[in-house]
């Protein structure tokens, strides 16, 4: 089974036992590509899953609640 590399169009060889999801890499360019489809086959760049406010402690911004109390010194 074969698919194509988005990146330079070369062809792509999966395993017999590749399954969606699977990360794969070209050969030719060395790109990392995910198998999204089997029927036809289809690779794709992979999604990051990391979520950006997953992670984050907003009650640990340094950012004043109180703005308005803000002096200004000129």
């Amino acid at each position: 089974m074969t698919g194509m590399c988005p990146f330079c169009k070369e062809a792509v060889e999966l395993k017999k036992t590749a399954k969606e999801g699977d990360l794969v890499v070209c050969k030719a360019c060395g790109t990392e590509l995910e198998i999204v489809s089997l029927k036809p086959v289809e690779l794709d760049w992979p999604l990051d899953d990391y979520d950006e406010d997953e992670d984050y402690d907003y009650e640990d911004d340094d950012y004043d609640d109180d703005y308005d109390d803000w002096e200004d010194d000129d």
